[in-house]
């Protein structure tokens, strides 16, 4: 039974390029890294989506996740069609997750990451909207009304919060994403256009108020919303007035947080600024990999790595 929650993640299952398909196992490794950080940072659930073909890889990631509580599984049995290649079914696949994740959290959640990959993390880099000036552990749970606040608003007039992102080079084999520490020196940037053209951004969603949701940003919000302010009439009487207020969208500056994006190889020499964030979570995130699992990190993620999904005709292919 899902219960209610402040903070839900929904997660795409692992998928196979078309171009790249070695890379599967990769996913797979990404995938228990991404949901362990989230759940040490905040996240209280998460909705996991599988295809068809690939369920049996990620059987094994998602069952601790899945007994504990902390996961629901939607399984999604697409049906096959024709190899056309003027068909976006990899599109398709995306939006009836970020559709359907979005009706799920309705009733469960406040604040919903629809859209991060198993390789993108978010940062947040500014301690000043806390009250002791620190950043709290559980920001994924804590820091969206933060933000809200910080910008003077309430977290119920917010109907979503967007941030950029930076593209990390991979880490080194056998070890996790955000122990690597080199990224490009400017934001990420959009694929297929000029260099100065920044990357789509990605985001987290106030359910209460969002009515159709994409990969990047809401395609749909109430407009408005009510807020309730209590005025005292006299030392013995207080009176509470509702009015109608608009909803607003943050962008959030890369000063105050961003995406952390572990996309480009180990190495890159393109990836030559220095930024440890993340790197002080590695010792905490690897003992939290190897309890939930009960392995050591570099066997669990060499196994992982190795995993294989189905014969291709069965493939959800992206």
């Amino acid at each position: 039974m899902v219960k209610q929650y402040h903070s839900v993640a929904c997660a795409r299952d692992a998928y196979v390029s078309s171009s790249h398909p070695e890379n599967y196992g990769r996913t797979v490794k990404d995938m228990v890294q991404w949901l362990e950080f989230s759940l040490l940072h905040g996240i209280d659930h998460f909705f996991v989506y599988t295809f068809k073909g690939t369920e049996d890889a990620v059987k094994e990631v998602l069952m601790p996740y899945l007994k504990a509580g902390l996961a629901t599984r939607i399984h999604v049995d697409v049906p096959q069609y024709p190899r056309d290649k003027s068909l976006d079914m990899c599109g398709r696949h995306f939006d009836w997750v970020i559709r359907d994740c979005l009706c799920r959290a309705k009733s469960h959640a406040t604040w919903v990451i629809p859209s991060f990959d198993f390789d993108e993390y978010f940062h947040l880099n500014n301690g000043n909207m806390f009250p002791d000036g620190k950043i709290p552990q559980d920001y994924l749970r804590t820091g969206w009304d933060a933000i809200a606040r910080f910008h003077n608003k309430s977290p119920e007039e917010i109907h979503s919060i967007s941030f950029k992102r930076y593209h990390f080079a991979r880490s080194a084999t056998g070890t996790l994403e955000i122990a690597s520490p080199w990224r490009e020196a400017h934001l990420q940037e959009r694929l297929g256009q000029p260099d100065t053209v920044e990357a789509l951004p990605k985001y987290v969603y106030n359910v209460h108020l969002a009515n159709d949701a994409w990969w990047h940003w809401l395609k749909d919000f109430d407009p408005k919303t009510k807020r309730s302010l209590v005025i005292p009439m006299s030392p013995d009487i207080m009176a509470t007035v509702v009015s109608s207020v608009p909803t607003e969208h943050i962008s959030l500056n890369e000063s105050i947080g961003y995406v952390h994006h572990y996309r480009i190889p180990h190495g890159d020499p393109q990836a030559k600024t220095y930024d440890d964030h993340l790197v002080s979570d590695a010792d905490k995130l690897t003992e939290a990999i190897e309890q939930r699992f009960g392995q050591k990190l570099p066997a669990l993620l060499k196994r992982f790595s190795e995993a294989s999904p189905q014969p291709a005709q069965y493939l959800v292919v992206c």
